[in-house]
Protein backbone atom coordinates (compact mmCIF):
# COMPACT_ATOMS: atom_id res chain seq x y z
CA UNK A 1 0.00 0.00 0.00
CA UNK A 2 1.31 3.50 -0.78
CA UNK A 3 -0.53 6.82 0.39
CA UNK A 4 0.28 9.05 -2.14
CA UNK A 5 -0.68 12.94 -1.50
CA UNK A 6 -1.31 14.63 -5.05
CA UNK A 7 1.53 17.68 -6.10
CA UNK A 8 0.87 21.00 -5.78
CA UNK A 9 -2.47 22.84 -6.56
CA UNK A 10 -2.95 26.26 -8.26
CA UNK A 11 -4.79 27.31 -4.19
CA UNK A 12 -1.76 25.11 -2.91
CA UNK A 13 0.55 27.48 -5.07
CA UNK A 14 -1.31 30.51 -4.27
CA UNK A 15 -2.23 30.08 -0.53
CA UNK A 16 -5.39 29.64 -0.27
CA UNK A 17 -8.11 26.97 1.35
CA UNK A 18 -9.05 23.96 -1.29
CA UNK A 19 -11.04 21.27 0.21
CA UNK A 20 -13.66 20.05 -1.73
CA UNK A 21 -12.76 22.65 -4.73
CA UNK A 22 -11.81 21.20 -7.80
CA UNK A 23 -8.63 22.56 -8.64
CA UNK A 24 -6.06 21.30 -10.66
CA UNK A 25 -2.64 21.09 -10.62
CA UNK A 26 -0.02 23.69 -10.61
CA UNK A 27 3.31 23.03 -13.24
CA UNK A 28 5.67 22.12 -10.53
CA UNK A 29 2.86 19.56 -8.80
CA UNK A 30 2.90 18.07 -12.55
CA UNK A 31 6.89 17.75 -11.81
CA UNK A 32 6.69 16.33 -8.75
CA UNK A 33 3.41 13.89 -9.88
CA UNK A 34 6.09 13.06 -12.06
CA UNK A 35 9.24 13.11 -9.79
CA UNK A 36 7.00 10.60 -7.48
CA UNK A 37 6.32 8.16 -10.32
CA UNK A 38 9.85 7.79 -11.37
CA UNK A 39 11.13 7.20 -7.67
CA UNK A 40 8.11 4.54 -7.45
CA UNK A 41 9.44 3.00 -10.70
CA UNK A 42 13.16 3.38 -9.45
CA UNK A 43 12.19 1.42 -6.20
CA UNK A 44 10.22 -1.21 -8.24
CA UNK A 45 7.26 -0.61 -6.98
CA UNK A 46 4.08 -2.54 -8.61
CA UNK A 47 0.81 -1.42 -8.09
CA UNK A 48 -2.64 -3.54 -8.94
CA UNK A 49 -5.29 -1.12 -8.54
CA UNK A 50 -5.21 2.72 -7.90
CA UNK A 51 -7.93 5.08 -6.11
CA UNK A 52 -8.25 8.49 -6.22
CA UNK A 53 -10.39 11.14 -5.64
CA UNK A 54 -12.68 13.01 -7.33
CA UNK A 55 -10.63 15.72 -7.53
CA UNK A 56 -8.83 16.38 -10.66
CA UNK A 57 -5.40 17.64 -8.64
CA UNK A 58 -5.52 13.28 -7.58
CA UNK A 59 -6.78 12.03 -10.67
CA UNK A 60 -4.12 14.02 -12.75
CA UNK A 61 -1.47 13.64 -9.88
CA UNK A 62 -2.39 9.50 -10.55
CA UNK A 63 -2.31 9.56 -14.49
CA UNK A 64 1.02 11.34 -14.29
CA UNK A 65 2.44 8.36 -11.69
CA UNK A 66 1.37 5.63 -13.74
CA UNK A 67 2.51 6.79 -17.08
CA UNK A 68 5.90 7.40 -15.43
CA UNK A 69 5.88 4.21 -14.39
CA UNK A 70 4.31 2.70 -17.46
CA UNK A 71 1.10 1.39 -15.61
CA UNK A 72 -1.55 3.24 -17.39
CA UNK A 73 -3.39 0.00 -18.22
CA UNK A 74 -4.12 -0.85 -14.00
CA UNK A 75 -7.58 0.35 -13.28
CA UNK A 76 -7.99 3.49 -11.39
CA UNK A 77 -11.23 4.34 -9.58
CA UNK A 78 -11.93 7.30 -8.15
CA UNK A 79 -14.20 7.53 -5.31
CA UNK A 80 -15.58 10.40 -3.37
CA UNK A 81 -14.78 9.14 -0.03
CA UNK A 82 -11.38 9.91 -0.54
CA UNK A 83 -11.82 13.79 -1.26
CA UNK A 84 -9.90 16.15 0.49
CA UNK A 85 -11.30 17.37 3.47
CA UNK A 86 -14.37 20.35 3.54
CA UNK A 87 -12.61 23.77 4.73
CA UNK A 88 -16.43 24.64 4.29
CA UNK A 89 -16.69 28.81 3.91
CA UNK A 90 -13.12 28.83 3.80
CA UNK A 91 -12.69 26.93 0.79
CA UNK A 92 -11.15 29.44 -1.91
CA UNK A 93 -9.97 31.91 0.92
CA UNK A 94 -6.90 33.12 1.06
CA UNK A 95 -4.93 31.30 4.31
CA UNK A 96 -3.27 35.09 5.34
CA UNK A 97 -6.66 36.77 4.97
CA UNK A 98 -8.46 33.85 7.20
CA UNK A 99 -5.81 34.34 9.56
CA UNK A 100 -6.75 38.51 9.89
CA UNK A 101 -10.07 37.89 10.03
CA UNK A 102 -10.45 34.47 12.45
CA UNK A 103 -7.43 34.97 13.86
CA UNK A 104 -4.11 32.86 13.54
CA UNK A 105 -4.71 30.25 16.72
CA UNK A 106 -8.64 29.78 15.23
CA UNK A 107 -7.31 28.86 11.88
CA UNK A 108 -4.66 26.81 13.32
CA UNK A 109 -7.36 25.06 15.76
CA UNK A 110 -9.28 24.74 12.23
CA UNK A 111 -6.54 23.11 10.30
CA UNK A 112 -4.90 21.07 12.72
CA UNK A 113 -7.03 20.11 15.28
CA UNK A 114 -9.11 17.00 15.53
CA UNK A 115 -12.42 18.18 16.07
CA UNK A 116 -12.42 21.32 15.14
CA UNK A 117 -14.73 22.50 12.05
CA UNK A 118 -14.71 26.15 10.07
CA UNK A 119 -17.49 27.94 9.66
CA UNK A 120 -19.73 25.69 7.46
CA UNK A 121 -21.21 26.43 4.04
CA UNK A 122 -24.35 27.16 3.78
CA UNK A 123 -26.66 24.92 0.87
CA UNK A 124 -27.11 27.90 -1.21
CA UNK A 125 -23.64 28.63 -1.41
CA UNK A 126 -22.16 27.90 -5.15
CA UNK A 127 -19.36 26.01 -3.56
CA UNK A 128 -21.73 23.56 -1.61
CA UNK A 129 -21.02 19.41 -3.24
CA UNK A 130 -24.55 19.31 -3.37
CA UNK A 131 -24.79 21.58 -6.60
CA UNK A 132 -22.19 19.40 -8.32
CA UNK A 133 -22.63 16.88 -10.90
CA UNK A 134 -20.42 14.10 -9.63
CA UNK A 135 -22.07 14.06 -6.18
CA UNK A 136 -25.62 13.63 -7.40
CA UNK A 137 -25.86 9.84 -6.29
CA UNK A 138 -24.21 10.83 -2.87
CA UNK A 139 -27.36 11.01 -0.31
CA UNK A 140 -27.59 14.89 1.25
CA UNK A 141 -26.29 13.98 4.80
CA UNK A 142 -23.56 12.75 3.07
CA UNK A 143 -22.47 15.76 1.64
CA UNK A 144 -20.17 18.04 3.80
CA UNK A 145 -20.48 21.69 4.64
CA UNK A 146 -17.54 21.65 6.32
CA UNK A 147 -15.36 18.65 8.45
CA UNK A 148 -13.24 17.90 11.07
CA UNK A 149 -10.53 15.71 10.88
CA UNK A 150 -12.41 13.49 12.85
CA UNK A 151 -15.07 13.82 10.48
CA UNK A 152 -12.90 13.01 7.35
CA UNK A 153 -11.79 9.97 9.78
CA UNK A 154 -15.82 8.98 9.92
CA UNK A 155 -16.18 9.56 6.19
CA UNK A 156 -13.14 7.67 4.63
CA UNK A 157 -13.02 4.51 7.09
CA UNK A 158 -16.00 2.28 5.50
CA UNK A 159 -14.25 3.26 2.06
CA UNK A 160 -10.93 1.77 3.73
CA UNK A 161 -12.90 -1.64 5.06
CA UNK A 162 -14.71 -2.19 2.08
CA UNK A 163 -12.49 -1.44 -0.65
CA UNK A 164 -8.88 -0.99 0.38
CA UNK A 165 -8.48 -3.75 2.91
CA UNK A 166 -10.42 -6.42 1.41
CA UNK A 167 -7.73 -5.95 -1.59
CA UNK A 168 -5.02 -5.73 0.73
CA UNK A 169 -6.15 -9.55 2.30
CA UNK A 170 -5.82 -10.43 -1.40
CA UNK A 171 -2.41 -10.31 -1.87
CA UNK A 172 -3.26 -6.71 -4.23
CA UNK A 173 -0.65 -3.77 -4.61
CA UNK A 174 -2.74 -0.41 -4.16
CA UNK A 175 -1.78 3.02 -4.87
CA UNK A 176 -4.18 5.51 -3.13
CA UNK A 177 -3.41 9.15 -3.60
Amino acid sequence: LVLLRHGQSLFNQEGRFTGWMDIDLSQKGRAEAAQAGRLMKNCRLDFDIAFTSVLKRAIRTAWIVLEEMDRMWIPLLPRWRLNERSYGALEGEKKSDMDRRYGASQVHLWRRGFSERPPALSKDDWRYPGWDRRYREIEEKDLPRTESLHDVMRRAMPFWQEQILPQLEKGKNILVV
